[in-house]
């Protein structure tokens, strides 16, 4: 009952770099400058989404390979109790465990399962890093709100300040004011 493990065969130009995915599109749209708020404000609300679409592909992704190699795995699962059954072998649980990761029916199954269970943690930090963009967007936002509130109060104030700079000047002659 012995199998051959099915290696990956090597790619002709594994030295290349893969073509660009849209998570790496979608990640070069990512940086923005504290002076050009307005412009990364605008985006950020269709980039985010375009990362929870991007999310939600690679969520429906997970759960149809992982329901694929549960299947295949089951499925062998009663094959190989079958044979034993009927061979009339005795076959303990961590035998059919054995088999059924070595088996080459469901190896390619699990790379696909590991895949897409990487692409899915790896699309979750890619929306955390939206996140991040649109806090930084509120606090740059804050930042500049603040920084014109003090440039209001200078403005309403600069006679006053004027003023008093000049009844100093009277009163204390000689000094830089």
């Amino acid at each position: 009952m012995k199998r051959p493990i099915k290696r990956r065969p090597a790619l002709e130009d594994e030295d290349e770099a893969p073509p660009p995915s849209p998570v790496l599109a979608l990640l070069d749209k990512l940086a923005f400058s504290a002076d050009d708020v307005i412009d990364a404000s605008e985006k950020t609300p269709l980039l985010y989404r375009e990362a929870i679409d991007l999310r939600y592909r690679t969520m429906e992704a997970r759960s149809d390979a992982k329901r694929a190699w549960e299947t295949l795995q089951a499925q062998r699962n009663l094959e190989l109790r079958q044979e034993a059954r009927a061979n009339g072998d005795k076959i303990t649980e961590d035998g059919v465990k054995a088999m059924l990761l070595l088996d080459p029916e469901i190896a390619p199954a699990a790379e696909v399962r590991d895949r897409t269970e990487n692409a899915d943690e790896y699309l979750k930090l890619v929306v955390k890093a939206f996140e991040m963009r649109r806090d930084c967007l509120e606090i740059v936002g804050f930042l500049v709100r603040g920084e014109m509130s003090v440039q209001k109060a200078v403005e309403a104030n600069a006679g006053k300040i004027m003023a008093t700079r000049e009844k100093l000047r009277n009163k204390y002659p000689g000094g830089d004011l």
